[in-house]
């Protein structure tokens, strides 16, 4: 079942900006990681990806498309491996601003759910002959 995300837009009481020193808190918001979530992640268009889930109420929601497609792209763009990203994705405070992460103790996804979602892409594409991140 698709689901959009949009729990990155509402501030935790006790998320990261409650935890890091004011100072730190601004360097943060200067760094290409928080521009990358602002510029990038909160425009992504989840909704395109809404026909790769079953509408059935019985099935479980989705993990948030917009984390998944983040995660690709900065995966891209640093040219990471799966290993680098989901380590980068767990430890550092930037990568998980970047994906709209605010408490350390949410967890992104799964390996086996970014694997998952890949290959729901390329099905997708291969039945369709249509490339969704191209839309």
């Amino acid at each position: 079942m698709f689901r959009p995300n949009e729990t990155h837009r509402q501030q935790d009481l006790f998320g990261v900006q409650s935890r890091l020193p004011r100072h730190t808190w601004e360097l943060l918001k200067e760094s290409l990681e928080y521009a990358f979530y602002e510029e990038i992640f909160c425009r992504i268009p989840e909704s395109l990806f809404a026909e790769l889930y079953d509408d059935s109420p019985a099935t479980r929601p989705n993990a948030p498309v917009n984390r998944l497609v983040g995660a690709l792209i900065l995966q891209h763009m640093r040219d990471w491996t799966f290993e680098e990203l989901i380590d980068r994705i767990t430890f550092d405070v930037k990568v998980r601003a970047a994906l709209g992460l605010w408490t350390l103790e949410e967890m992104a996804f799964c390996r086996a759910t970014l694997f998952n979602f890949q290959k729901r892409v390329r099905e997708h594409m291969g039945a369709t002959g249509r490339d969704i991140f191209a839309c």
